[in-house]
């Protein structure tokens, strides 16, 4: 039971890690597309 709950709380983290990764190389992605055009 505690290790479930646990690996919950792991996912749930590198779910948001992952996230915020995706959402700065969009962030980049955009900046770099303005700053070509």
């Amino acid at each position: 039971m505690f290790s479930s709950s646990r690996d919950i709380i792991y996912n749930r983290h590198f779910f948001y890690s992952h996230c915020v990764t995706v959402k700065s190389g969009l962030d980049l992605t955009l900046h770099a597309l303005i700053n070509v055009a």
